[in-house]
């Protein structure tokens, strides 16, 4: 596929399927280059704080048969994803639901997902253009590396959380996945959630470092969401402070992310009204 082809195809999918007038879900694709630093964990944290911040959440386990997300949840595995894409069970059958939280999570070594000839990242973005409407922010959480799957879920997103741990092999993937993301799909714009930290100065020095060489070779454009500073606990028990989205332990992220919430949400309102005003008076014209 070419580079315009592709660019063509990702547009495809962000025209509004439903309507002018139609709100849609802000879509979030929490990634990185590199395994092992915490990227399930903090896309369920973002789904959580989001949904505790009353807001409708789908989170979508992009890594399709090495899922992780309901073993963090303490939840038995299933192969739900792969009925929804073979067409045995419905899309309401298929996801977990706690209140506004919602999780549609990937199988774990599935041979028929390995055998089977299936185009899932056009499946994805299909069934995120007809389920849209019903969510606020829906959240892929991406497997680590470069396919060619990962980064057009990465590109067709509104918004790309790089997470990285402060080591220079974390930093050097991370930087990838951004300039890959530059070079197929020509974009710029990233957030950083720095992991593991052992201090807040810690965390903008990587920040500082991303931001500066993105700048330099490419023209990136680099925000920090948030820093995450380690926590010393069991796995058991992180993953227990992470499904319950514990806002004392996660304050700074807590607040990073009701701030986010709120601009975006506020900036789809205020588009919503302008398509609403501009469609009325297109109305009016015929």
């Amino acid at each position: 596929m070419s580079l315009d082809v592709a660019q063509d195809w990702l547009m495809s999918y962000r025209q509004d399927q439903h309507g002018l007038f139609q709100k849609k879900a802000v879509k979030i694709a929490v990634t990185s280059g590199k395994g092992g630093v915490g990227k399930t964990s903090v896309s369920l944290l973002l789904a959580r704080v989001i949904a505790n911040l009353g807001k409708r959440v789908l989170l979508v386990d992009c890594d399709f048969n090495l899922s992780n997300t309901l073993v963090k949840l303490g939840l038995p595995l299933n192969d739900n994803f792969y009925s929804l894409l073979a067409g045995e069970r419905p899309f309401e059958e298929c996801i977990i639901k706690d209140k506004k939280f919602h999780l549609l999570a990937g199988c774990n070594g599935n041979v028929n997902l390995v055998e089977d000839s299936f185009k899932i990242d056009q499946f994805i973005l299909s069934m995120i253009a007809e389920k849209e409407h019903v969510y606020d922010f829906i959240i892929f959480d991406s497997p680590a590396g470069v396919d060619k799957t990962n980064l057009i879920l990465n590109a067709y997103c509104d918004y790309r959380f790089v997470v990285v741990v402060p080591d220079s092999s974390s930093i050097t993937d991370s930087y990838s996945i951004m300039k890959l993301l530059y070079m197929k799909h020509n974009i710029k714009d990233n957030h950083l959630v720095i992991n593991m930290t052992a201090s807040y100065e810690q965390g903008e020095r990587v920040v500082r470092k991303l931001a500066e060489t993105s700048e330099h070779f490419f023209g990136g454009k680099v925000k920090m969401f948030g820093i995450l500073n380690y926590i010393d606990q069991r796995g058991s028990e992180f993953d227990r402070l992470v499904k319950i989205a514990d806002e004392k332990i996660f304050s700074n992220f807590y607040k990073s992310t009701k701030k986010f919430v709120d601009e975006r949400l506020s900036r789809v309102d205020t588009m919503l009204s302008i398509n609403t005003f501009a469609g009325k008076e297109q109305y009016a014209q015929i």
